[in-house]
């Protein structure tokens, strides 16, 4: 890469991380290009230039937060198909919570965007990386041929979202979110998935649920081979 565009891609990543600063300490809504100018040290024109709107900017900035989280999900030789859905969950997760309070004020600042352009195409993002994943598991026979792989795109995005918000609004302890999100998804897999897939969601399930409410003896008995029960 020649020096003048390592410079402006140094300044680029640079802008992006005080956005995601000022974001987080002050909120979407009292967020101007004022106040973005004065913390990237550059001109109002220079971020007009740039990114275009407040929204472009802000969805840029949280995309490559997230966009570099996801990566770790879409590596090469990464998981594939549920593997590699239980790690994106899991890895999202866990940087939250390895961002603790920085992790909940974000997710706070986004929110209240979420029906616009703003927060749209942030969940697209995500949206997009699960997708992929499911797409996987369908290629791989680890979905039952009645499910439709959108549908379930849509559904693991939604409930992903659900309990995030929860989390953000203070209704899920920071030690228990990887815990409440992967288990709410294990649950719905289960009844989408089949074979041994249908079996790890189910066995994930439990093991997730004990973490949640851990005095919950898991009950062994009949329903070990629900999950498996159906070929298609």
């Amino acid at each position: 890469m020649p020096l003048g565009e390592a410079r402006r891609a140094e300044r680029r990543a640079r802008i992006l991380q005080h956005a995601r600063d000022l974001l987080t300490s002050v909120g979407y809504e009292a967020v101007t290009m004022d106040r973005l100018a004065e913390a990237c040290g550059v001109t109002k024109p220079t971020l007009y230039n740039s990114f275009g709107s407040k929204d472009d900017l802000l969805t840029e900035a949280v995309q490559d937060a997230y966009g570099r989280i996801l990566a770790r999900a879409r590596a090469p030789g990464a998981a594939h198909g549920l593997d590699r859905l239980v790690n994106l969950f899991t890895i999202t997760a866990r940087v939250t919570q390895g961002e603790r309070e920085r992790g909940r004020r974000l997710l706070k600042a986004v929110r209240p965007s979420v029906s616009g352009p703003f927060g749209e195409s942030v969940q697209q993002t995500i949206s997009d990386a699960i997708g992929e994943a499911v797409e996987e598991m369908r290629e791989a026979g680890e979905l039952r041929t009645w499910v439709d792989p959108d549908v379930l795109t849509q559904r693991l995005t939604g409930l992903q979202r659900s309990v995030y918000t929860d989390y953000s609004a203070g209704q899920i302890p920071i030690d228990r979110l990887d815990a409440a999100v992967l288990h709410a998804v294990c649950l719905l897999l289960v009844g989408a998935a089949r074979g041994t897939a249908a079996k790890r969601c189910q066995r994930l399930a439990r093991e997730y649920q004990a973490r949640l409410a851990p005095r919950a003896a898991a009950a062994p008995g009949a329903d070990e081979g629900d999950a498996a029960a159906g070929a298609g």
